[in-house]
Order: C-alpha cells, then structure tokens, then sequence
C-alpha cells in the first residue's frame, strides 16, 4: 500500500464505491474489483511522497549508478522486473526488498538504502504482478507473486550457491514474503522481515470497506461477490492470499512489525501472524506510527530492531556491516 494519508483515502476502495454500482450487490462489487484487483500503473511519482523518507529514497533509488534494470521469464511466459543492486566487492548477502499495494520499485528505495550502503548487502527490489515493469493486469495481493519471489530467490542461488538471502516486504509486499515462507525454500533464505502485513485479503478488504461512509451494502456478501467476480474473470481466488495460514508451514525466522496506530491495516492482525507463525519468530510495535510509517517517524527503532533480530538469526547475515554492529553485534 502506497504510505501517507493521500494513499489511505485512496486505498483499496474509494469513497465512490456504491454511487459507481447504483447501490447494487453487484455493481458495488464490479467496481471494488476493478479499483482493487487490477492494475494502475504510474499513479503516483514516489519522489512526491507526504513521508520524507520515501521521498528520498525514491530520489537516492532513482539516480543510483548500480541500479540495474533486469527481467526475467516465469513459466508461461508473463515477464517480471526487478533493480539490482550489486555491491561492487565480493558479496554473498543479499536482501530482497519487496513494494505493497499499487506502488513500484521506487517505493523500496528508503528500506533498500540502509542494506547497500549500511549493512553492504546486495539487494533485489521485484516489481510485482501488475506493477511497474512486470507483465499482468491483475493484482494478486501477494498469492500469485509469491511464485515470482522463489523464482528471484531460485534464480540467485543458481548464480552464487554461497549466497545469504532475507526476505524484506512492507504491506501487501510484507503479505508476500510471508507467503512465500510458506512454500518450501532453499536453506539460503536466513531470515524475513514482514512490515505491516495483513492476515488475509479479504478481512483487509473488508475492513478498509466499513471504514468508508457509508457502507450500507453488508461486507461479507459485498466481498463473496468480489471474490466470485474475481475467480471468473482473472481466474484468482481471494480467499488463497491468507498470510494466516502461510505462516503455519513456514520455518524461516520471521520479524513481525507493526504501527500501533496503522489506520489501513489494523494492529491487531500483527499478533495473529505472530501466533501462528511456526518458525522462530520477534515482533516489533512501532508507537504512534500509522501504517508503513515506522520506517519513517522512528527509524532508529526500526533498523535496531531490524538489526537486532538478524543478529540473534544469524550474525553471518550482517557480517562487515558498519555503523552499530560493528565490535559489539545488535542491540
């Protein structure tokens, strides 16, 4: 989800919702799909965020010589993007920085930043399904790019079989990682980073949906129909992108973070990720911060927190990093 309060009233519903049905089941649920489950691209410049830290690390992002633009086939042929940024010495650590909802590479510049030139780590910032420069109309909150994740961590170990991954997503790109934990991963996969994740997507939907006014139409039979509408025309069943469940299986040592005032996806999903997870698990609650926005009213807490978790996973991951690990580890 693209971070501020422009991106909270735009959201996954807009306000217009019933008047665009005419009041109808139905109508209601077309336009709800259209608005939340295809894409838009090029909505809005990053550089232009209401967060000053996205604003500058879409302009670092942006203007960095080792950005490297690269693409990649799926099997059946839909092409995905992604930057790479390579370190310039010998690295076998790599991060892969993943956007939410409706937002682009650009997006990840601010968590990309403190892993190159901070921790010295590769990094991988994918664009997914229906975003930026990868292929697709639909957006799959996170269930269908999942494959796209393994595919970018597969397509790694096959290059540097040495090399040590995190997975690092914020919002509906935080329920994608934690999906992808999910499947079944190389040993190379260390640690996952879940910023602001939701539980699943139809209670998300549901919840931004009743927080509109008015919301005369009942959420369950408005999000069932959303759900059918979907199934038949992009052939992608809502109920799958469930994190909840994803995290059962997964076995990847997980940090669950969370605004304690995050008014898009509510906090009390964050404890249910964590109780279900069935890997080594922290979590991290950023006070007064509303969604993805600890990152940026609190970094220091963040990137300790962030540190401290690595660290205690494996401290290979943040091996020659500078700053405060250096000589006494995190925390």
């Amino acid at each position: 989800m693209r971070p501020g309060k422009t991106a909270r009233a735009a959201g996954i519903l807009a306000g217009s919702v019933l008047l665009a049905g005419g009041g109808t089941l139905l109508g209601a649920a077309a336009y709800m799909y259209k608005k939340s489950l295809t894409s838009e691209r090029g909505v809005k410049n990053e550089e232009e965020s209401e967060m000053p830290s996205y604003a500058a690390g879409a302009r670092w992002l942006r203007r960095l010589p080792e950005a490297e633009s690269v693409y990649s086939a799926m099997p059946g042929g839909m092409r995905v993007h992604a930057l790479f940024l390579k370190r310039p010495e010998e690295c076998h650590r790599y991060v892969i920085c993943v956007h939410g909802f409706k937002n682009e590479a650009a997006t990840m510049g601010v968590y990309a930043r403190p892993y190159f030139e901070k921790y010295r780590m590769n990094v991988l910032i994918p664009e997914l399904r229906g975003h930026g420069l990868s292929d697709g109309n639909i957006i799959g909150m996170g269930y269908p790019d999942r494959e796209d994740i393994l595919h970018w961590i597969r397509k790694i170990v096959k290059k540097d079989p040495e090399a040590v991954i995190v997975l690092h997503g914020m919002s509906m790109g935080a329920a994608t990682v934690l999906m992808t934990t999910g499947e079944k991963l190389p040993a190379n996969v260390k640690a996952c980073i879940s910023d602001s994740a939701y539980t699943n997507a139809m209670d998300e939907s549901a919840y931004v949906y009743l927080n509109l006014n008015p919301h005369p139409i009942p959420a369950r039979p408005l999000m069932r129909t959303v759900r059918l509408l979907a199934l038949k025309l992009s052939g992608f069943d809502l109920d799958r992108a469930a994190p909840e469940e994803a995290v059962k299986h997964s076995h990847t040592p997980t940090l669950f973070i969370h605004g304690e005032k995050d008014g898009f996806i509510p906090p009390s999903m964050m404890p249910v990720l964590y109780n279900n997870a069935a890997c080594p698990k922290a979590f991290l609650w950023i006070p007064g911060a509303d969604h993805v926005q600890g990152i940026d009213i609190d970094p220091e807490t963040y990137w300790k927190g962030v540190e401290k978790f690595l660290y205690g996973v494996d401290p290979a991951i943040l091996k020659g990093a500078g700053g405060s690990l250096t000589g006494r580890g995190a925390g």
